[in-house]
């Protein structure tokens, strides 16, 4: 059996290896999709053989452990100094970045509203912590905005509404929502970056 490099938290066991060996390829080949001090996004592809024939209209939001074709691993980098120590903190009460972005696509998944499905989360030898989602292809709903119809943006910042109001019933906030946080993917708005979803009634 091949010994893994990251200890998972969550996450099925096969999907997790079949993560880990595409991130491996991924780090190669040194072509993130973002990069600054505090995390790395790459876009990794699972092996065909390993979804076991698996729909590739994986849903957007799902509690399954089926693969999906692609995915998003999001790296957490450790910190240096004082920041570094309050980041440990953080880890060590289950309150760091990842784990927060974590619960928050749990809260979305569990309400049955559209996100990048959670699918596992690790940490590196390193101590980096690693979160990984399925992919959507799409793009920032601000961009998608000025090429739509009036009655489409009606229709989309209708939904929209209905769904605040579901994610507020549920005592939760999103907590940083903007067209930045939203992203255009199949006709749809699809809800990112939930680190911020706090419970509470709030504007979102």
């Amino acid at each position: 059996m091949r010994r893994r490099a990251i200890d998972w938290f969550a996450g099925e066991p096969a999907l997790c290896d079949s993560i880990e060996k595409a991130l491996e390829e991924a780090l190669l080949l040194g072509i993130p999709l973002q990069t600054n001090h505090r995390r790395t996004l790459y876009r990794i592809r699972l092996d065909a053989g390993d979804r076991s024939g698996t729909d590739a209209a994986f849903p957007k939001s799902t509690g399954s452990p089926a693969f999906p074709p692609e995915a998003v691993v999001k790296i957490y980098h450790r910190r240096s100094g004082a920041r570094r120590v309050r980041d440990a903190i953080k880890r060590a009460v289950g309150h760091s970045a990842l784990r927060r972005e974590w619960s928050g696509f749990e809260t979305l998944t569990r309400l049955g509203l559209l996100t990048a499905a959670p699918l596992a989360w690790g940490r590196s030898p390193s101590g980096d912590e690693i979160l990984v989602t399925r992919f959507l292809d799409g793009v920032p709903l601000g961009q998608a905005i000025p090429r739509l119809e009036p009655q489409r943006v009606d229709e989309l910042a209708a939904g929209l509404a209905h769904s605040i109001q579901r994610l507020h019933a549920a005592g939760s906030r999103h907590g940083d929502l903007h067209l930045g946080n939203l992203l255009y993917s199949d006709s749809e708005a699809v809800f990112l970056d939930p680190q911020r979803l706090r419970p509470g009634r709030s504007r979102a």
